[in-house]
């Protein structure tokens, strides 16, 4: 009996979270249209799937350069190879550094 009532209070609470997630869409939308200069009830036609943008070679270029001279990504890289190269049985409890009872 519990369970049932359970799941009313979720039922309740999600329909309830529809209403309110539906009222904040029309500010939104209004907002989208003003952004783009149209009229603002124009309605905001989706496409199905996007794809991915294509850069032409000179752009492509200048990512690989971003890259491969970035410090960030640098530092992110060694610490990875540096988490790659540790031990397996360091991140185990059944190396030689477990307590044995």
């Amino acid at each position: 009996m519990s369970d049932v009532l359970q799941i009313r209070i979720e039922m309740k609470e999600l329909e309830s979270n529809l209403v309110q997630l539906e009222a904040d869409l029309e500010p939104l939308q209004i907002k989208f249209n003003q952004l783009l200069n149209r009229e603002i009830r124009e309605e905001i036609q989706l496409a199905g799937v996007l794809s991915p943008a294509s850069l032409n070679e000179e752009k492509l270029e200048i990512l690989d350069s971003i890259k491969r001279h970035n410090p960030m990504l640098a530092m992110y890289d060694s610490e990875m190879s540096a988490y790659e190269q540790q031990p397996k049985w360091q991140n185990s409890t059944d190396g030689p550094c477990s307590v044995q009872e």
